[in-house]
């Protein structure tokens, strides 16, 4: 995608990130063309949709707005094609049926997954089936939903249960023919902000914003505008005369897509969108903040990033965002849920210049991943910090660290070595070493996966063990090959034997540790560990905040286990970046005079 005025400015992977135009530094939208290259990060989702468009018959009892479709999302990462979603929905004898099929290459992480969702004639879910693949780990689902009740039975066999109300709806991951359903339950005579909620617990409000009017090779068509607010986090909808979702851009995804025939009309729709920032849908809706590319001087290379810029603040305090081996790109992207990126909009609605980068050999920064250690991602976090303070539009001794899981890790040592940082946030952190805490991972992983038999998993067992001990090397020979693969990345090894808590006895910032309590990756207990650390540093006692039913991902879920990442919302949740925020303002103030 190319801008127009030529310029290497800001490309945002969604169109929503509370990030709005300022004069100097005009936020392009995803679905508004951008430089070649520079959108190696964000994924836009064409729609190639082949619609036949007939009501559901009146027998069904489904309003009229609902189509009979088929269909394929062609999915782009920039502008290379990463996947396909093949779907459709039919009417039944008692409502519809939407199937759909998900095969995506990004980085080397191959996803394949099968979606089924039953609704009866008010459109409310009946049964929703989930199957698929990340790599070589399978994954399976089903929940039944009856008299209140969610019924969820997993590939391992768990059932667990969960009450809900007729304001349920399924949206699943990255899938987008959904939207279709969720539309259709909307009430245009009533309009308004209409609630939901999407399974298992994620509160949803949608609103008609209004109609758009569109010249597509010079027919003029007029769409319904939807925004749907998941958690806070704004997803724009374009229904078409026929009631079928013509595009939708998700803020929470990084995904756009749009129909095929109306990909000539994509500048309009952008143009249009500049006007629906927060809950405004006002044109002169003020702006949040202004982002930009930036290059930053590291040894030996430069790394890319996206600094954030609050609008209308003077000298804000500074915020970095430090990558690990989970979360390696600028986004923070982690089973498709942008960490970085939601926390980054947020923190800069709130006041904070926000730098993300990403992680030397991934993305658009240089080196080669191979080459990584621990020393030489401290290194490349100490360099992004020097970037961010000398920036002349940021209060550079005002600032914070944020890491997530490993990367937390990294944050941690750079903080003990800087007694000038101010706040250190901690989330999902793992207390002891890392290898201590991927050791209990892979062990949870391994025992519940059905495809290995008693020897197979006692063999891969003792194959976790020895490659994660001090003196053993990471050949992961006996375990399964997606948990081989993971555990023989060389900047998992790098930081094996790191500790966090002995670091935490070393710096001067204040602490916020943040974690999940359905996190089944970094054991919640993690936090005590950690804050029996900090409390040996200079500046008061860390605050500990465990958040009830979120996951590792900071996203609410019903177990907390991996196999049921893909059925949940990416939207990280509200209580999570309120937290952070809040607790980043106390940790940046300024003292007071005198």
């Amino acid at each position: 995608m190319h801008r127009r005025d030529g310029r290497a400015g800001p490309v945002l992977p969604s169109m929503f990130r509370g990030e709005v135009h300022s004069p100097q530094t005009r936020i392009q939208p995803p679905m508004e063309r951008a430089n070649l290259g520079q959108r190696r990060y964000g994924i836009v989702a064409l729609l190639t949709l082949s619609v036949l468009v007939s009501p559901l018959a009146a027998a069904s009892g489904l309003p009229a707005a609902v189509p009979s479709i088929r269909g394929t999302y062609v999915l782009f990462m920039g502008e290379g094609r990463v996947g396909t979603e093949s779907f459709r929905i039919e009417p039944t004898s008692d409502g519809a049926r939407l199937e759909a099929r998900t095969k995506i290459d990004v980085i080397g992480v191959k996803v394949d997954q099968a979606v089924q969702l039953h609704v009866n004639a008010q459109l409310e879910p009946v049964t929703f089936s989930f199957s698929g693949s990340t790599g070589e780990k399978k994954v399976e689902s089903r929940v039944t939903f009856a008299r209140g009740k969610a019924t969820a039975v997993s590939d391992a066999g768990v059932v667990t249960t969960t009450p809900y109300d007729g304001k349920l709806v399924v949206l699943p991951g990255s899938n987008f023919s959904g939207y279709n359903i969720l539309i259709a339950r909307y009430d245009k005579a009533t309009g308004g902000d209409q609630p939901f909620k999407a399974y298992p617990d994620v509160p949803i409000s949608v609103r008609l914003v209004r109609q758009d009017p569109v010249t597509v090779r010079g027919k003029r068509e007029v769409f319904d505008l939807y925004r749907v607010a998941i958690s806070g986090q704004n997803t724009a909808v374009w229904v078409n005369r026929e009631g079928v979702v013509a595009a939708v851009s998700s803020q929470a995804l990084g995904l756009d897509a749009v129909l095929q025939q109306y990909v000539p009309a994509r500048d309009a729709l952008v143009l249009s969108l500049l006007s629906l920032s927060g809950a405004s849908s006002a044109p002169s809706a003020p702006a949040v903040a202004r982002a930009e590319d930036v290059r930053i001087p590291a040894p030996g290379l430069r790394l890319a990033g996206t600094l954030i810029l609050p609008a209308g603040v003077d000298s804000p305090p500074c915020v970095l965002l430090v990558p690990g081996s989970e979360a390696r790109d600028r986004d923070g992207t982690v089973y498709g849920v942008r960490i970085y990126a939601q926390i980054a909009a947020r923190l800069a609605k709130d006041g904070f210049a926000v730098l993300r980068y990403d992680e030397r050999g991934v993305g658009a920064s240089g080196g080669n991943a191979s080459s990584l250690s621990l020393p030489v991602l401290v290194e490349d976090a100490k360099a992004a910090l020097r970037y961010l303070r000398g920036r002349r539009e940021v209060n550079g001794l005002r600032a914070g660290l944020v890491g997530f899981g490993d990367g937390a890790v990294v944050a941690a040592m750079v903080a003990s070595m800087d007694p000038t940082i101010d706040a250190l946030a901690l989330l999902d952190c793992p207390g002891g070493t890392v290898g201590t805490a991927l050791e209990e991972d892979l062990q949870r992983r391994i025992g519940a996966d059905t495809s290995l038999d008693a020897a197979s998993r006692e063999r891969a067992l003792k194959a976790v063990q020895q490659a994660i001990s001090p003196a053993g090397k990471a050949e992961g020979e006996g375990l399964p090959a997606a948990i081989r693969q993971e555990i023989t990345q060389p900047w998992r090894k790098a930081l094996l034997e790191a500790s966090p808590k002995e670091y935490l006895k070393l710096t001067a910032a204040r602490v916020l540790i943040l974690h999940g309590g359905l996190d089944r990756q970094v054991d919640p207990r993690n936090a005590a560990l950690l804050e029996q650390a900090a409390k040996a540093a200079n500046r008061g006692a860390p605050k500990v905040v465990v958040l009830r039913n979120l996951n590792h991902l900071l996203v609410a879920a019903h177990t907390g286990e991996v196999a049921e990442y893909a059925s949940l919302s990416t939207t990280v949740d509200e209580r999570a970046l309120s937290t952070l925020s809040t607790w980043m303002k106390e940790a940046t103030a300024k003292p007071p005079a005198g």
